[in-house]
């Protein structure tokens, strides 16, 4: 989804009613506060990245809140990144106050309640993650609500210049390829949330309890790779094989198995929509990590119970019943 909001040309009384009541009936629910006096503007864009929503803001002539009671509503809890492209923002929220300039990044949940303030004509980009699939401690990432991110530190600039180049080029994007950046998101924002806590014990806590999580992320992402092993495993989380095989042992996986099967499975899918034939099982073979041919066709008899192309011709005869 991809929508623009735009208040200008409607009378004043009308800007904020219905302002109101689009803040209420969003994504993440929240009261406007207009200013006595001041004439409310608002511009916005919002777009998904598959289960991320981004939205971008101009505003002037108000503040928002997420009351305590709007907090506890069913909506789903997420961490929101806020990247200030122009003018100064103060974001309250837990005890702590951000005094925020043009290049500050600054996080906070909708979990608890929280009151913006921006200048007229303030400009930010923020971005709402579900917490669920940061796989990390609540307690951690309340730990780092509030706090004004420095951007001259790496990792901070990194992000905030991967969220504001995906901002900026989300007009003319597919929903399918912002849903291809929704996982390099979540992953830049994990670290933002973990590398400041790292040597801390309940970040290390932290780390560990996602391992297996971000160990099961990178295997799916990975999955057709022909050198994807547990050395590969190991050397991108930076752990011995033998803790690779007990983390996944853990999960109830077993690495040559899981592996093999989800690579079949992959490849039954691609085979039944070849219902033309137009691919050689060779081909599909190689997609999928298998270098043999032989040795593809005898897993896939053994896990489906029938070769490579008798499936294909019963996709294709199904398909034109």
């Amino acid at each position: 989804m991809a929508a623009v909001i735009e208040l200008e040309g409607l009378p004043a009384t009308d800007r904020v009613d219905i302002l109101r009541e689009h803040m209420l009936a969003g994504r993440i629910p929240l009261e406007l506060r207009p200013y006595p006096g001041l004439e409310i503007r608002v511009r916005s864009f919002i777009a998904d990245f598959g289960d991320i929503q981004m939205l971008s803001v101009r505003a002037a002539g108000g503040e928002i809140e997420r009351t305590a009671r709007l907090a506890q509503d069913a909506s789903v809890p997420s961490l929101l990144i806020s990247v200030v492209e122009s003018g100064t923002t103060v974001l309250a929220q837990a005890g702590r106050l951000a005094r925020l300039r043009a290049g500050d990044m600054v996080l906070y949940t909708s979990s608890e309640p929280y009151l913006i303030r921006f200048t007229p004509g303030a400009v930010r980009t923020t971005y709402q993650v579900p917490i669920e699939r940061l796989g990390l401690p609540y307690r951690l990432v309340r730990s780092q609500v509030a706090r004004t991110l420095d951007p001259r530190e790496t990792l901070v600039s990194v992000t905030s210049a991967f969220l504001a180049r995906a901002a900026s080029a989300v007009r003319g994007s597919s929903a399918e390829e912002r849903a291809a950046l929704q996982q390099p998101i979540i992953e830049l924002v994990r670290a933002l949330l973990t590398v400041s806590v790292a040597n801390e014990s309940f970040g290390r806590d932290a780390l560990a309890s996602s391992l297996g999580m971000r160990m099961a992320e990178f295997l799916e992402a990975r999955i057709s790779d022909l050198d994807l092993s547990a050395g590969t495993i190991a050397a991108e989380f930076g752990i011995s094989e033998r803790y690779v095989y007990l983390v996944l042992s853990r999960m109830g996986i077993s690495l040559g198995d899981w592996v093999r099967t989800r690579r079949i499975e992959l490849a039954a899918a691609a085979l039944a929509q070849d219902t033309r034939g137009l691919l050689s099982i060779s081909s599909v073979a190689y997609r999928w990590g298998f270098a043999d041919h032989a040795h593809f066709s005898r897993a896939f008899r053994a896990q489906i119970g029938m070769t490579p192309t008798e499936w294909r011709r019963r996709s294709a005869a199904q398909g034109t019943r």
